[in-house]
């Protein structure tokens, strides 16, 4: 249905957060995956062009998936942990208190950090590549956001960079 909305919750058990394990995302243009204080594993590769909103709890996008959606992926609390790939997402965005971590070598379209904390994790060498070389600006950090390399690496990706002192 357009406009129709998967939430995960909790498991209405005080301290226990609901899990739901997903194979094969379908998520179509319209529809949201929204996850609210549950454990959303995601082991699959997705299809569909509709969004993932994760306000809590925690999005786990495993190794073996290659990508969850061809939307955005917001993430307003809670975290989105990627060991898989979000590379056919639109982009990222978080807000709030809100952090998207990279477990492996990550490849993301579009990185908005509004506030809440993105970051590679530590360990074996990661590289955070921003952008596919098809926008000027695929790397936007405002608010009290954050970008925690952890001694990894970043390549941003543009077709265009202005590197003219404005101020």
């Amino acid at each position: 249905n357009f406009g129709a909305k998967l939430t995960v919750n909790s498991t209405g058990t005080a301290g226990t957060a609901g899990i739901l394990n997903v194979a094969v995302p379908s998520i179509p243009t319209g529809t949201t995956l929204q996850v609210d204080s549950a454990i959303v594993n995601v082991s699959g590769t997705g299809n569909g062009g509709g969004d993932v909103v994760v306000n809590g709890g925690l999005l786990h996008v495993l190794g073996t998936s290659t990508g969850i959606n061809t939307g955005v992926i917001t993430v307003n609390g809670g975290t989105a942990r990627v060991t898989g790939s979000v590379a056919t997402s639109t982009g990222v965005t978080v807000n709030n208190t809100g952090t998207f971590e990279a477990n492996s070598t990550q490849p993301v379209k579009n990185l908005t950090v509004n506030d809440g904390q993105a970051r590679i994790t530590t360990g074996v060498l990661k590289i955070l590549t921003v952008g596919d070389n098809t926008s000027a600006g695929p790397l936007t950090i405002s608010g009290g956001g954050k970008l925690d390399l952890n001694s990894n690496a970043l390549v941003i990706d543009s077709n265009s960079i202005d590197a003219s002192n404005t101020g």
